[in-house]
């Protein structure tokens, strides 16, 4: 699996890393370009944290973004939105609006404009939460 070393430097075996640290090193990676590196290390996460719904949101994301997985990283962002006030780690209502925005960006990839805008905008109708692609 990717980067073994990478996500365990500074850290002794014992040790894994918080969702948090994830998620910034993951972050790291996409705004270095490493779009692929960053699916990845994501992946990684979700062995450790599979239900936390950030980390589920860029996931879904970096499926559209990185593979053209349409379908499946619209569900896995509508999956982490449902999850998100059950089992996330992070301030929820803080973040609230990047689960949004992840599912936003998702749409509007795969050529689904309208449902784009409502999600970015915070209100996606559940009808609307068709995949085409």
């Amino acid at each position: 699996m990717y980067g073994e070393n990478t996500y365990m430097s500074n850290h002794n075996d014992h040790t894994r890393l918080k969702p948090t640290e994830f998620l910034r090193q993951a972050k790291a990676h996409l705004q270095a370009g490493k779009q692929d590196a960053a699916f990845a290390f994501l992946q990684q996460s979700l062995v450790h944290y599979p239900n936390e719904p950030l980390l589920l949101s860029y996931y879904g994301l970096l499926l559209v973004l990185v593979h053209k997985r349409y379908r499946m990283g619209i569900e896995t962002c509508q999956n982490a939105i449902e999850r998100h006030t059950k089992e996330g780690s992070f301030d929820v209502e803080m973040l609230y609006p990047v689960f949004y925005c992840n599912l936003g960006k998702a749409y509007a990839a795969s050529g689904k404009r309208k449902e784009a805008l409502e999600a970015g905008a915070g209100r996606p109708s559940p009808t609307r939460f068709s995949v085409g692609r």
